[in-house]
């Protein structure tokens, strides 16, 4: 069923306030909300294009701030890397001479202590030489073995001498955002210099950009799991934003949501500290009073069509009250299938509800009289059921006959007169009874058994049965006379002429929800026409009908007994090699706790 039937049967099934109702929605309801959606869209779609103008223009100027600074130390790093006479006496031995040390103090430690301090900006630098035998009395130098040796490998590997990071990988910068340069002496190098900054000085446009009115300015590296904002409520919400934009980077601006917020936000990669600048704010404070208009159009709506719903209710129970009287006596004999209730008619011809009443009252006359044919129908069916059962007594008597001689048989040590006869009358029994649809593989299996010893019997052939079925699969339930039918179908037309045996092997494979059953034999196998034809029939595509097996029960009613129990996927399927063989395969569903597949 498509979409306009799904409509066209549901607007038949309302009733008439209803169908009023949605025919006011339609005429008057749904443009004024088509108009108010369109204009509602076109003003968020105004302020969302000024919030993307104005972010990135505030965001542009905070990263130029960052830069600025950036700048700022490198300047400060050229002038203190020029202090030769400091590099040198920090590269040798600082504990051989203690007058060289004080002197050092009092001239080229003072002199670069000023130049740091020169930069207003820092927070603190520190000099970080390979030397072992280097002084930690001051602040600004310390031994490299400070630093790790993979973390400083890692920030500045080879053919690379600046990094910044957010967190900083010394005590001192652990914490804050920290510029590292190698520090060389001639061409070979020697140490590390750090300039650290706080959050606040680094980012300084970022602080002054935070008090525009509903923006909100951050900060973050999501591989340093480094965030930071002036407004320090907001880190969670941050954070979250984060965990989005992480998965929509292609995106210059997004709308994102934060549990019951939604956010606009815009962003910038600034590379220098290989983090993110973000500009965020809350929807709702950037569209002013849209919700509110909203809510207050939605609520005329509803009120208009409330309204609509109460006059249409009375209209239908003032005007249309023989028709909720119908409605009334079609229900009840819906609920209580009653089906002598009769609606009142009039002597006269009436309006089209007279004419509906007339025929509803024809329409369970005519019910009632088709209740009563069934009724004999089945009655008939049954009759002849009753026939059938009772067309099998001679079928019963003659069972019970061969029992009988058999066990005279028996009695004179015919042994195997009464092996044949068990053979026969066993198989008799198991064609006889069909108390269920149903047989399990190991009595079908011993069915087959006996039918071969009688044919070998009858017909003085060797046609030998090879059976191998897992024990797991032996009590798998499948349709009675299954398998039957396909071995007799390689005797009856796979026996080569003027050779009196066939080999005929049945193998049964279950496991992974499936059983699959093959019985091959080595006879002459199948002609291409008559396969071409067997093909058809169990495709579905051949008009006339074909059966093979002597016992009225032939391969392509097992083929279709399987397809309409178990679904189309399952059934038979046959493979022939003329002067070879033939293969039947048999498959159906299985599972072990519930066998037979159901």
């Amino acid at each position: 069923m498509n979409w306009k039937e799904s409509l066209t049967k549901g607007y038949k099934h309302m009733t008439i306030p209803r169908k009023t109702v949605l025919i006011f929605a339609a005429v008057l309801v749904l443009p004024l909300l088509v108009v108010t959606v369109i204009w509602t869209e076109n003003q968020v779609g105004k302020a969302y294009r000024t919030f993307e103008t104005t972010s990135a223009s505030e965001l542009a100027q905070i990263n130029a701030g960052v830069r600025s600074v950036l700048s700022k130390a490198g300047n400060t790093i050229t002038t203190a890397l020029d202090q030769r006479n400091f590099l040198t006496f920090c590269n040798s031995d600082m504990e051989a001479d203690g007058l060289r040390l004080v002197q050092f103090s009092k001239n080229e430690l003072e002199r670069m202590d000023g130049i740091f301090q020169s930069n207003t900006q820092l927070s603190g630098a520190s000099f970080y030489f390979d030397n072992p035998n280097v002084r930690e009395i001051w602040d600004t130098i310390y031994s490299s073995t400070r630093i790790a040796s993979d973390r400083r490998a890692e920030i500045l590997p080879a053919g690379k001498s600046e990094a910044v990071l957010l967190r900083g990988i010394t005590k001192d910068a652990n914490d804050c955002p920290a510029l590292y340069r190698k520090v060389f002496l001639d061409i070979r190098e020697i140490g590390v210099l750090e300039l650290r900054f706080s959050d606040e000085t680094l980012f300084d446009e970022l602080c002054e950009q935070s008090r525009i009115s509903d923006f909100h300015f951050a900060v973050f590296a999501p591989d340093a799991d480094y965030c930071f904002s002036p407004a320090d409520d907001d880190e969670e919400v941050i954070r979250q934003l984060m965990e989005n934009v992480n998965d929509q980077l292609a995106a210059n601006a997004l709308k994102l949501r934060v549990g019951k917020t939604v956010y606009w936000l815009t962003y910038e990669y600034l590379p220098e500290i290989s983090a993110y600048m973000l500009c965020y704010a809350q929807a709702d404070t950037l569209t002013g009073n849209l919700p509110r208009i909203i809510l207050i159009v939605g609520c005329i709506l509803i009120a208009f069509l409330l309204l609509v719903f109460l006059f249409s209710k009375a209209m239908y129970r003032s005007i249309l009250k023989r028709l909720e009287t119908l409605v009334t006596s079609m229900q009840a004999v819906e609920k209580n299938g009653d089906l002598s209730i009769r609606i009142p008619e009039p002597n006269a011809p009436g309006d089209e509800l007279d004419t509906l009443s007339r025929q509803f009252n024809a329409m369970l006359d005519r019910t009632q009289q088709l209740m009563e044919q069934n009724v004999q129908s089945r009655l008939a069916a049954k009759d002849a059921q009753l026939h059938a059962l009772q067309s099998q007594i001679d079928s019963h008597f003659l069972y019970n006959a061969l029992e009988s001689v058999r066990m005279m048989a028996e009695t004179k040590h015919e042994t195997e007169l009464s092996d044949t006869l068990y053979a026969l009358g066993s198989l008799l029994h198991y064609n006889m009874s069909w108390k269920t649809q149903n047989v399990t593989l190991k009595d079908e299996i011993d069915n087959i058994r006996k039918y071969i010893y009688l044919i070998n019997i009858i017909h003085n052939i060797q046609a030998v049965l090879d059976i191998d079925i897992p024990p797991q699969c032996e009590e798998a339930e499948i349709p009675k006379l299954s398998l039957q039918p396909l071995v007799e179908n390689s005797i009856v037309h796979g026996l080569p002429a003027g050779r009196g045996n066939i080999h005929i092997s049945v193998k049964a494979v279950c496991g992974s929800g499936a059983l699959a059953i093959r019985v091959l034999d080595d006879g002459i196998g199948i002609k291409p026409e008559t396969m071409a034809a067997l093909q058809s029939a169990l495709d579905g595509t051949l008009e006339s009908g074909l059966q093979i097996g002597k016992n009225g029960i032939g391969i392509v009613n097992v083929h279709k007994r399987f397809q309409v129990r178990y679904g189309m996927e399952y059934g038979l399927t046959l493979q022939s090699e003329p002067g070879a063989y033939t293969e039947a395969l048999l498959t159906m569903p299985f599972a072990d706790d519930n066998l037979g597949g159901w």
